[in-house]
């Protein structure tokens, strides 16, 4: 601290032409303004220190307001697939009871039945239409 002074009583010499001795009232001027100045850095580490909490604060507020409202949209997302996959799944068992009594019904004696009636129907016009035909041409 004496060294201090002592660059402050040869800094105002050197300067102002004006000789200070140490029990000079504005001595104590540089010394207080050191205190004030430590002080207030003091305050700023503080000040520094509580912003950073709370900055830390507010950026896990967000992760946690983030995450909340990811989960609920992946909930949501995740009901729409099931929904339509469940749809899906009804109208593909559907489609496959139409082909099972589709194939049941062709596969049944009247079925059968049925399509030898209309093929022998068809195979007699056939026939029919290649006799006449065959009667006018030759």
């Amino acid at each position: 601290m004496d060294d201090d002074l002592d660059a402050v009583i040869g800094a105002v010499a050197a300067k102002h032409n004006i000789l200070v001795d140490r029990d000079d009232p504005v001595v104590m001027i540089p010394t207080l303004i050191k205190i004030g100045i430590e002080r207030a850095v003091r305050d700023l580490t503080s000040d520094e220190q509580a912003r950073k909490d709370a900055m830390r604060a507010f950026i896990l507020d967000v992760q946690m307001q983030s995450l909340k409202s990811i989960e609920a949209e992946g909930t949501a997302i995740a009901a729409r697939i099931r929904e339509a996959v469940q749809l899906d799944l009804d109208r593909a068992g559907a489609s496959a009871a139409t082909l099972v009594s589709n194939l049941n019904q062709a596969h049944s004696r009247k079925g059968q039945i049925r399509s030898m009636t209309f093929g022998m129907l068809v195979a007699s016009l056939f026939l029919g239409a290649g006799v006449c035909i065959g009667k006018y041409l030759l």
